[in-house]
Order: structure tokens, then C-alpha cells, then sequence
């Protein structure tokens, strides 16, 4: 890879992030340091999305070009916005349950997704799901 092709992971300026947001960047920066598979997904992304787990604790992660965000709360910018408990997020990323079923099951709710970008959407999905050789079967 290029310098070019290097995707940065920031925090917001406005605020210390919470620990959701801190978890979720931190996952990123190493996906993206270790894999360059994920760099390659990571610079197709053009979406914002909002993620709320238990007790409404909340992130928004924007992906633009070579630049991830990663502030507190739900923007209103988000394209996507997801609700979820910790745990089943956890194994969606992880990859033990499908996000799909999931959704269906009225486990994973999605409360706005993005008609203009659906594929940024399943995108970011395959972005976020953890690298086939991390996990322990």
C-alpha cells in the first residue's frame, strides 16, 4: 500500500470520546494497521453512522476518504443509525450471528438507513465484521 491508501482514525475535538467510541476506535486503528484488505474497504466507505447500546450510550463513526471520525452521541448526520445491546454487537462484529437475522428478529434495530447509499450500508458491515484470521474457532 501507498501512503496514499492510508485511512487515519480521529476523535472528536468537541469532547473526550466515551468509552464505546474509544473501543470502536481503537478496534479500527488495529484492523486497519494489520490488515490491507481493511484499508481497501475502509476507502470505499462514504457513510456516517450512529450506533446506541445499553443505557444510550452512543458513538457516531463517519468514514470520509482516508479519514475516519469518531465522536460521541447520535449526529444528525448519520446515514445509518443502530440500536443494539453491547453484547449482540459484539457478536455480529465477531461474526458469530447474522446482522440480517438479527434485524429480522427485532434484536438489531434499525432506526434510519441510508435509501440514497444501501450499499455504503452493507459496506460498512463487511467493513465492521472482525478478519476471518482473528477469530478462534
Amino acid at each position: 500500500m501507498t501512503g496514499s491508501d492510508k485511512v487515519s482514525v480521529r476523535y472528536s475535538d468537541k469532547e473526550s470520546v466515551n468509552g464505546l467510541g474509544m473501543m470502536m476506535g481503537q478496534y479500527l486503528e488495529q484492523n486497519l494497521a494489520e490488515f490491507d484488505d481493511k484499508v481497501r474497504q475502509a476507502l470505499k466507505l462514504n457513510i456516517c453512522t450512529s450506533i446506541e447500546v445499553d443505557k444510550g450510550v452512543s458513538s457516531t463513526i463517519c468514514f470520509n476518504k482516508n479519514e475516519i471520525i469518531i465522536e460521541n452521541g447520535i449526529s444528525n448526520r448519520a446515514d445509518l443509525y443502530l440500536k443494539s445491546p453491547y453484547l449482540l454487537l459484539a457478536d455480529v462484529l465477531s461474526g458469530k450471528v447474522n446482522p440480517f437475522m438479527e434485524v429480522i428478529k427485532g434484536n438489531l434495530k434499525i432506526l434510519k438507513y441510508p435509501l440514497t447509499k444501501p450499499f455504503q450500508a452493507l459496506r460498512l458491515i463487511r467493513f465492521l465484521k472482525i478478519p476471518e484470521e482473528l477469530i478462534i474457532k
